[in-house]
């Protein structure tokens, strides 16, 4: 089977796949083990765009003729089988990189083990591993659907299958701790499976959108050489966990020169649905340059409040640069951009804006194309309160103060709950006490029953002895000897 039509990939340094990503995480001129190089495209990348020297080691003979040219050395061989020790010099690397490869293994945890050795003190290990919980593969589920493909989170190739917690428990027993683990998200609607999210019941969709790697479609780990506490353990778990809340769609389209708005530039982000200021930040590719831009805050009507919304620069190591513009009031957000399916609300409401439709815009545009200095890219980063649907409010309004005094009086009850849930323990715990000392007296009594009898037959001798004749005589003659001592 030809698999170089579905290994084959372009390796783009500025974009926001797994390699780009992995691909800004290497130092050039690294030394590096790539695990599964395919056709050799990301490491004609190290080799020729970061002046890496990489060794491979590929399974596909056919595909490593194609590698081979990119690499110092190629092993060809299966990494289940293969014992990568004996093939490469400890300590030498200071990346090893498994590039969408761990979930094809039997035995991901033994490679990762081995790898761990092969590293410098300072190296790494690069990964990008498919999420399993994807919202969309979740919702699969539900209607019933388990279905292999050709590629994707569920291609007929993947042995193994992870989430967050099991990457970070796989790092934890090969001696790896994590450095960052960070996320391709997808919406459903761009992954194989073409479910859209707002066709399940609502409560269904937001409760599948809770979680904070929901729309994780690849997790890409950069993990060092060492021990991972139980604390810290729990740690890199939680910072998979999203608030309780549901979570919405923004997006931000840019293009440049006659070119028009498509789905090809556009950044897709969730949001939780809160009253409090939310920050989003749209990072566009390094260089990138635009003469338009569209941002779609929502994917419902209702209303929505903007504190702040700005357009800057941002160079490599996260610095601010340039800013083009930084609104806060409604007025200016107005006169910047071009609004539609937006109306700027009345006085009341202040910096709110009605979304008369689903799919409310604002567009700002440039006469000339905007270009960011050398090395910086653009950030438009919004800060707002998420829409609040109409009957959301009127129902705050009236219900608000009676729903927070049925929070109050549910706060007391659990603490009297948990007061009396303390008793009853202390109870249990005494009721504990007295049944084991009950059993340990069940357990002596047989020899108290044969003490007790033995007692009796030995007061029964004694009578028998103070009874007798001879016990009376003996008696007479020790009264006569001892008055015999007295006079004496």
């Amino acid at each position: 089977m030809d698999l170089t039509h579905i290994y084959e990939r372009k390796v783009d340094p500025e974009g926001q796949d797994s390699l780009a990503r992995i691909g800004r995480l290497v130092q050039p001129g690294s030394t590096v083990l790539e695990l599964g190089p395919a056709t050799g495209y990301f490491t004609r990348h190290l080799t020729e765009a970061l002046g890496c020297t990489v060794d491979c080691i590929e399974y596909s003979q056919e595909m490593a003729e194609l590698a081979r040219p990119f690499a110092r050395r190629l092993v060809v061989g299966d990494l289940d089988q293969l014992s990568i020790e004996s093939h490469f010099e400890h300590g030498v690397y200071d990346h090893v990189i498994a590039a969408d490869v761990l979930e094809h293994l039997k035995n991901p945890w033994q490679v990762l083990r081995s790898c761990r050795d092969l590293l410098k003190p300072s190296g790494s290990v690069l990964l990008s591993i498919p999420n399993i919980g994807h919202a969309a593969l979740i919702s699969e589920l539900i209607a019933g659907r388990f279905e292999y493909r050709e590629e994707g989170l569920l291609d007929r190739t993947h042995l193994r299958f992870f989430t967050r917690g099991s990457i970070v428990d796989m790092l934890r027993r090969t001696g790896l701790r994590p450095k960052s683990i960070d996320r391709i998200e997808w919406m459903a609607e761009r992954t194989e499976f073409a479910r859209v999210m707002e066709e399940l019941p609502p409560r269904l969709r937001d409760y599948l959108l809770t979680h904070g790697d929901a729309l994780t479609y690849q997790f890409i780990v950069h993990a060092a050489p060492g021990e991972l506490t139980d604390t810290e353990f729990e740690h890199a778990v939680a910072e998979g966990e999203g608030p309780a809340e549901p979570y919405f769609l923004s997006k931000l389209y840019w293009a440049a020169g006659t070119t028009g708005l498509s789905e090809e530039q556009c950044l897709i982000r969730p949001f939780p649905l809160r009253n409090e200021p939310c920050r989003i930040a749209f990072e566009l590719p390094e260089g990138a340059s635009f003469n338009k831009l569209r941002f779609d805050p929502a994917d419902r009507t209702g209303f929505i409040r903007f504190h702040r919304i700005r357009l800057y620069e941002k160079n490599r190591d996260g610095g601010i640069g340039a800013t083009h513009f930084d609104c806060d009031d409604w007025r200016q957000i107005s006169n910047i951009f071009e609004l539609d399916d937006l109306v700027p609300g009345n006085s009341a409401l202040s910096t709110a804006f009605i979304a008369t439709t689903d799919d409310p815009k604002l567009f700002y545009s440039s006469e000339v194309d905007l270009e960011p200095a050398s090395g910086h890219r653009f950030c438009f980063d919004v800060q707002m309160s998420w829409p609040v649907s109409a009957d959301f409010l009127v129902a705050d309004s009236i219900y608000g103060r009676q729903i927070q005094q049925l929070e109050s009086k549910m706060q007391l009850k659990d603490a009297r709950l948990r007061d009396v849930e303390q008793r009853a323990k202390f109870q249990q715990y005494q009721n504990a006490e007295l049944i084991r000392a009950r059993d340990e007296a069940a357990m002596f009594e047989p020899l108290f029953i044969q003490q007790e009898a033995r007692t009796r037959e030995l007061e029964r001798v004694l009578s028998e002895i103070y009874e007798s004749k001879a016990w009376r005589a003996i008696s007479k003659w020790r009264r006569l000897k001892e008055r015999l001592r007295r006079k004496r």
